[in-house]
């Protein structure tokens, strides 16, 4: 059976949202706006409509956690070096930062502008200290730049390498105009690290948010002692040719001895265990 195309990634971010995403999936781009306001003015962080915006419940998280990890995030942002011919870090500078919220196997994403360094630093933190009992955060800062219109050109790229922008752009495998709510088989692999051995499953998913969904759900609900990769193998426009294909992918992985090691070697595993 000929696989048609693929698409895969080990711990890839949003893309993340990284990067975006279910039903109880939510992907909101603030991509032009940054705070102008002054110093103290606090009108606009009131705001959640403002990328300055403080997560309720944050106004009180101060202290010596908040310094650490204002100290540890400023590290990463100083880190980087806008591309040339602008390599001149300024405290102004623009980056571009993607937020994960997993929550009960449900993520919101985020791809956001953020202006300066200090400003920066501080919506991640409130963004890190705010989250509720059991849910995952996760944050990382893409890039440094110099001006809007390549920070904007930047949230773009970012997009469309995100998951679910990897998604919406994967072809489809019965011919046909794409549609959202489209039928995926996707391919996983949990690894443990110790052992090398995978264990493979085929699932089947509807839409692309929902797909989304699962796998950054996938990617950061393992064990930590465990590896993940996934793969698309199919995308259609009704469940029965999902269902299908899907079974063609658990009779060629069981019948095919040497099919099975190719599918090993796309997971870098020792050996697999179909689930």
């Amino acid at each position: 059976m000929t696989v048609r195309r693929r698409l895969g990634c080990v711990e890839i971010w949003f893309a993340v949202a990284v990067f975006a995403l279910g039903t109880a999936v939510s992907n909101r781009v603030a991509g032009q706006e940054t705070d102008k306001s002054p110093p103290g003015k606090l009108a606009d962080r009131d705001n959640p409509n403002n990328p300055n915006y403080r997560l309720p419940g944050n106004e009180h998280k101060g202290g010596a956690e908040r310094d650490k990890l204002l100290g540890t995030i400023k590290e990463t942002l100083n880190a980087l070096t806008p591309k040339p011919p602008h390599s001149k870090k300024a405290d102004e500078d623009l980056f571009v930062v993607g937020t994960i919220d997993l929550q009960n196997h449900h993520a919101a994403v985020d791809y956001l502008i953020k202006e300066g360094v200090q400003q920066t630093a501080e919506f991640i933190a409130d963004f890190v200290l705010g989250k509720t009992g059991g849910a995952i955060r996760e944050w990382r800062a893409f890039d440094r730049v110099k001006t809007m219109k390549a920070a904007e050109v930047l949230l773009a790229k970012t997009k469309s390498e995100s998951i679910e922008g990897r998604l919406a752009a994967f072809k489809m495998s019965t011919g046909g105009k794409k549609s959202p709510d489209d039928y995926f088989v996707v391919g996983t692999a949990d690894m443990n690290s110790a052992t090398m051995n995978a264990d493979i499953r085929f699932e089947i998913l509807n839409g692309v948010k929902a797909a989304a969904d699962f796998l950054i759900d996938f990617i950061f609900n393992r064990p930590k002692s465990h590896k993940g990769e996934w793969h698309v193998f199919f995308r259609g426009h009704t469940e029965a040719q999902a269902v299908e294909y899907r079974q063609q992918m658990r009779d060629w992985y069981d019948s095919l001895e040497a099919e099975r090691a190719r599918l090993a070697a796309i997971y870098h595993a020792k050996t697999t265990r179909r689930c």
